[in-house]
């Protein structure tokens, strides 16, 4: 795709929106895009944002076992409500990301 600023612009201003492309994503690439979008903020992901977009729990999405690991290294915080990265973490915040995706 061919990215124009000036055409952007105009449906901004025409449209209140520049989308240049629409593209229809299956669940799994829905639920890799939330983790990756998700786990970059400091709150995290939770049952709530689970619930809205998959109706199911964030227990129910993760290998319980591999997310215990990442946690005994300290590399997320899991609860059972939520699932976020330390804030001593984030600068190894792709590397944590990887391994959480690992664990779907």
């Amino acid at each position: 795709m061919l990215h124009e600023p000036n055409s952007w612009l105009n449906k901004v201003k025409e449209n209140g929106a520049g989308i240049q492309k629409i593209e229809e994503i299956t669940r799994e690439e829905l639920l890799e895009e939330l983790i990756l979008m998700a786990l970059r903020l400091p709150q995290g992901i939770d049952n709530k944002n689970s619930q809205q977009h998959f109706k199911k729990d964030l227990r129910e999405i993760f290998d319980a076992k591999k997310l215990q690991k990442l946690v005994s290294q300290n590399l997320i915080i899991f609860d059972g409500e939520s699932l976020k990265i330390p804030s001593d973490k984030r600068l190894l915040t792709n590397m944590i990301i990887s391994k959480v995706c690992e664990s779907l």
